[in-house]
């Protein structure tokens, strides 16, 4: 079962998408895995961590993988294509709640941090990273929408500049714009934790 299970991880997503095409059950188990938990914080993050409309929306995105499998080009990138659908159904669901300026956005280390199973850490850099998420979390709800919204992709979700354009529908530039002063406005806002002032 290691030796079968080994083998669809080592296929990238594209290929797994193939299969999964032609109704491949484990290779879709292998693309759940691979990403049911990022999307889960990205779905936390964009609905103000409400955790039960986020695993409703996580079962629909893998539903609607299954269900559109055949739209998808094995040409492009699966992860891509993936947040595409997962901000269309942000954007549809912040509309029909009418709650989109009320959305918080949060990096994804806060998420993670509650899972790390090391406990050696000491009682020190918990409660400064705590504070450090803290700040960011308030400098993140600063930020204009979009800026946020790119900021997130970029590295909560660590997709490329063209990869968030063909998201977001629009130029490459205006991504890049977007991100520069989200970065900024970032740096500016949490130079307190700046180690070299």
């Amino acid at each position: 079962m290691r030796i079968f299970q080994k083998k669809y991880n080592t296929l990238s997503d594209e290929s797994l998408m193939a299969m999964i095409q032609k109704q491949n059950v484990d290779a879709f188990n292998e693309l759940y895995q691979r990403y049911s938990q990022r999307i889960l914080a990205f779905f936390y993050r964009a609905f103000n961590g409400d955790k039960q409309l986020a695993q409703d929306m996580t079962q629909t995105i893998f539903l609607k993988i299954l269900e559109k499998s055949g739209l998808f080009d094995p040409n492009q990138s699966f992860a891509s294509w993936f947040f595409k659908i997962a901000y269309n159904m942000c954007k549809n669901e912040y509309r029909n709640r009418d709650v989109r300026s009320k959305i918080e956005y949060l990096t994804d280390d806060s998420y993670d941090f509650h899972k790390i199973e090391d406990e050696r850490l000491s009682p020190d850099i918990e409660a400064e990273f705590t504070m450090f998420n803290q700040a960011m979390t308030a400098a993140l709800e600063k930020l204009k929408p979009l800026q946020r919204k790119v900021f997130l992709l970029r590295f909560q979700q660590q997709l490329s500049c063209k990869e968030i354009s063909e998201i977001m529908g629009c130029p490459e530039g205006t991504v890049k714009s977007r991100l520069h002063y989200a970065t900024q406005q970032l740096a500016n806002d949490l130079k307190a934790f700046n180690p070299n002032p």
